[in-house]
């Protein structure tokens, strides 16, 4: 098996450089402090990483498929990147081709490494968002501010970073915020949890500590966390179900939220359910997204032009619409946004096929359709590995139906 071959020098350096893009580099503090620096390490890992494909002559085993798709997503995006000398289309592609290029490297073992490295940074950063709620809900003020990517302010509350902080709201409370750890908001936050959490699933790991940390995760007050956590729970129902720890699982799950409501009713109130019946807190609701995107579709002067290259002005007309399922649609076209809803058709098909991890894969689907971004750093690398490997799990499962052998016989992540 793959996941029990020693590891080489060159395996460690992928891992590190894929733990290093999916988890780091999306940080907030770091493009703070260290500006380009993400631009200039992509650069040079790229030529690195294409250097060791181009110079590998044995032991490797390529994904004939995974050159195909990059050969097309080439010649399908540097139409309109060329035509047009569109500067969003180039940008785009470059961080897509070279994700995928990642992936010639990257062998199921790999994530083994990258889910530990993960686990312990993502443990400190939970940590450190109880530690700065409690700071803020006790009066602290921000000790550092600093501005995002998208020049929104963020704030530091001793060991968490947050976007969204409110004042004099509760009663007896100082400052509500809802930590974002180290990235630029709480549902980034959120979002590579989630990541994390289906790394776990896929590679075996211990189902309960992947439960606690989803449910630290709630502190973020992310819709879309929420989400995830009732169809983790759906996964975990299905695997335990039949088991004695099934009657603890449930209890711990009803006197966890009986007593976070019964304590923290005022901020859950306040910071998600006032959110759910339609007052937002934030702008750019998904709904508000997909209801601009139908109409960019519906006053397009030439409908096919919009829906191959996309809505080339779409970043002088200052809309914000790109985290939705029609998102990439509207904003790359369908020559290069055609490999995100693939990917997301492997998602769909892999949780029909796959029993045992389809409330995993549906997650996770449902995490990309809110933020597809299968473009940007981090999150790209993770999208396709996730889908590398949902493609292996419906051909395992497939070779496992057509020769009746038993599931036991292949990896974890392999069934």
């Amino acid at each position: 098996m793959e996941r029990n071959e020693k590891f080489t020098l060159l395996d460690k350096v992928v891992c590190t450089y894929i733990f290093i893009d999916i988890f780091i580099l999306p940080s907030a503090l770091l493009y703070h402090f260290l500006g380009s620096f993400r631009n200039y390490f992509a650069m040079i890992s790229f030529l690195g990483i294409t250097f060791c494909v181009i110079s590998m002559k044995k032991n490797f085993n390529l994904r004939r498929y995974l050159v195909i798709v990059i050969l097309i997503a080439i010649l399908c995006g540097l139409v309109p990147s060329i035509v047009f000398v569109d500067r969003l289309h180039f940008w785009s592609l470059r961080t897509i081709i070279f994700s995928l290029i990642v992936l010639i490297l990257y062998k199921e073992k790999h994530l083994e490494m990258i889910v530990k490295a993960g686990t312990l940074l993502y443990i400190i950063l939970l940590i450190g968002a109880f530690i700065g709620f409690s700071y803020a809900i006790s009066g602290g003020p921000p000790i550092y501010e600093f501005p995002n990517p998208d020049e929104r302010t963020n704030y530091v509350f001793l060991t968490t970073c947050t976007n969204l902080y409110i004042s004099q709201v509760i009663p007896g409370m100082t400052n509500i915020i809802r930590p974002s750890g180290i990235y630029d908001e709480p549902g980034t936050f959120s979002f590579f949890l989630c990541i994390l959490i289906a790394f776990r699933v896929i590679t075996g790991k211990n189902d309960i500590l992947s439960f606690f940390m989803l449910l630290a995760g709630n502190i973020t007050f992310s819709v879309a966390h929420y989400i995830f956590f009732v169809f983790f729970n759906l996964y975990m129902l299905g695997k335990y179900y039949k088991k004695k720890i099934f009657i603890l699982y449930i209890a711990t799950i009803v006197l966890a939220s009986m007593f976070l409501l019964y304590q923290y009713y005022d901020i859950f109130d306040r910071m998600l359910f006032r959110r759910l019946q339609g007052t937002a807190l934030t702008e750019n609701n998904r709904s508000v997204q997909v209801e601009g995107c139908l109409r960019i579709l519906k006053n397009a002067p030439s409908l096919f032009e919009v829906i191959m290259f996309g809505d080339r002005e779409i970043e002088e007309k200052g809309d914000f619409i790109l985290t939705n399922p029609l998102g990439p649609l509207v904003y790359h076209g369908l020559l290069i946004s055609w490999i995100y809803y693939l990917c997301m058709a492997i998602f769909l098909l892999g949780g029909i096929i796959s029993k045992k991890y389809r409330f995993i894969l549906w997650a996770i689907l449902l995490v990309y359709a809110q933020r597809p971004f299968y473009f940007l750093y981090g999150a790209s690398t993770a999208f396709y590995i996730i889908a590398v490997t949902t493609i292996n799990i419906i051909k395992n499962k497939l070779t496992l139906s057509k020769n009746g052998q038993s599931q036991k016989q292949l990896a974890p992540y392999f069934v």
